[in-house]
C-alpha cells in the first residue's frame, strides 16, 4: 500500500501534468489565433483538454434533506423487517414460501478470532497483522431547529 507520502507526490505529478497540458492548449490557441484561425477552433481544443476531468455532481440542501428521510424509511422498515425475522426464528420453521418470496432459516457455527485476545498476546507487535484501509464515510442527522 502506497503511504502518504508517495500518494501525495503521485498527486503532485497529476496536477503538473494537467498545468503542463493546459498551458500547451493554451499556447497553442495562441498560436492558432495568430494565424488566423477561427476561435472556434481554439474552443474546441480547451474543451478536448477538459474532457479528462468529469464535471463534479452538484450536492443540494434538497439532495441532504432526501437522504435524511430515505435514511428515517430506512430505520423503520429495518424495524419492521428484525420483527417479522425474530418471528421467523421463533416459530421454528425451516422454510416457508409465500407468493412472491421464500423465506429459508439456516443454523451454523461461526468460528471468529477474538480481537483482544490477540492485541493482548502480540502487545507492541500488533503492527505486523494490521491493515490500513482508506474510508469514506457518509453521515446522515437531523438538524435541530431553533424557534
Amino acid at each position: 500500500m502506497p503511504s502518504m507520502q508517495d500518494r501525495s507526490r503521485n498527486l503532485e505529478k497529476k496536477r503538473c501534468l494537467r498545468l503542463t497540458s493546459f498551458l500547451t492548449i493554451v499556447a497553442l490557441c495562441a498560436i492558432l489565433n495568430y494565424e488566423g484561425v477561427k476561435p472556434s477552433t481554439a474552443n474546441l481544443l480547451i474543451s478536448i483538454n477538459n474532457m479528462g476531468r468529469p464535471k463534479l455532481p452538484e450536492f443540494t440542501a434538497e439532495d441532504a434533506d432526501t437522504m435524511g428521510h430515505l435514511k428515517a424509511k430506512m430505520a423503520d422498515l429495518m424495524k419492521e423487517y428484525e420483527q417479522l425475522k425474530k418471528k421467523a426464528i421463533k416459530s421454528k420453521i425451516d422454510c416457508k414460501e409465500g407468493s412472491m418470496f421464500n423465506i429459508t432459516i439456516s443454523k451454523s457455527e461461526r468460528t471468529t478470532l477474538d480481537s483482544e485476545k490477540v492485541k493482548l498476546y502480540l502487545k507492541d507487535r500488533i503492527s505486523l497483522v494490521q491493515k490500513t484501509t482508506d474510508v469514506v464515510s457518509v453521515r446522515v442527522n437531523a438538524r435541530k431547529l431553533v424557534f
